[in-house]
């Protein structure tokens, strides 16, 4: 009787059963992946590339840093610019020297009419009211017929005690009053105060006791040109 013998066939070893039990030299390439939602043509970017991407977006950074910088850099310069100067660089050096004699000029009459109330030369409503013997109503209405003045000096009313002369016509003062017209108050102080060549360099107060109204009437028509 005659034996045959059976060979067993080996089993198929798989692709990846030969890889985990054969070593090989060759490694095979990275897969790729593709940003989709890029404008443009593809762009593929390897695995092994992931650190250049990081360094490329920390190089953007530093770029975008520096253009806020410099973009924060021009808008303090052109606030700067915008920025109204100093009021004395707009003034010329001689403008500035006419400003400090004005201002001097002024302090020094704000200090001369200080003076003029501390010598009675000017006095209250009330003061002048009862040295005319008028009440403060017929005073009022004497000033809007513009038959007598008063002076403000800072936050305070005076009137010149002057109108109060018994040695001068109300009546003559009032008339001189309406030729001077609507000039400030302090210049038709100043009229009756100061000497007039007109008037043989009396004032006009010292021509008023002499009863020369109407050479007073002529100066202030001419003061008030």
């Amino acid at each position: 009787m005659t034996t045959t013998t059976r060979h067993s066939k080996a089993p198929k070893t798989s692709a990846g059963a030969r890889s985990a039990t054969q070593p090989t030299d060759t490694v095979k390439p990275l897969k790729t992946y593709s940003r989709r939602d890029m404008a443009g043509p593809k762009t593929v970017l390897a695995l092994p590339d992931v650190r250049a991407g990081f360094d490329g977006i920390s190089l953007e950074l530093k770029f975008i840093r520096v253009e806020l910088a410099a973009i924060k850099k021009r808008l303090e310069q052109r606030e700067a610019v915008a920025q109204p100067a100093p009021i004395e660089a707009l003034i010329s050096p001689a403008d500035q020297a006419a400003t400090s004699v004005f201002l001097a000029a002024k302090s020094h009459a704000l200090a001369m009419r200080k003076q003029l109330v501390a010598a009675g030369e000017l006095v209250t409503s009330g003061d002048i009211t009862a040295r005319m013997h008028m009440s403060r109503q017929a005073l009022s209405k004497a000033v809007n017929a513009n038959r007598l003045f008063a002076l403000q000096l800072q936050d305070e009313q005076y009137y010149p005690a002057f109108f109060a002369d018994e040695h001068i016509s109300r009546a003559d003062l009032g008339r001189v009053c309406k030729v001077l017209g609507v000039i400030d108050n302090w210049e038709k102080y100043m009229f009756f105060t100061r000497a007039n060549g007109a008037l043989d360099k009396l004032t006009p107060l010292q021509a008023l006791r002499h009863d020369q109204i109407e050479s007073v009437l002529k100066a202030a028509a001419s003061f008030a040109r």
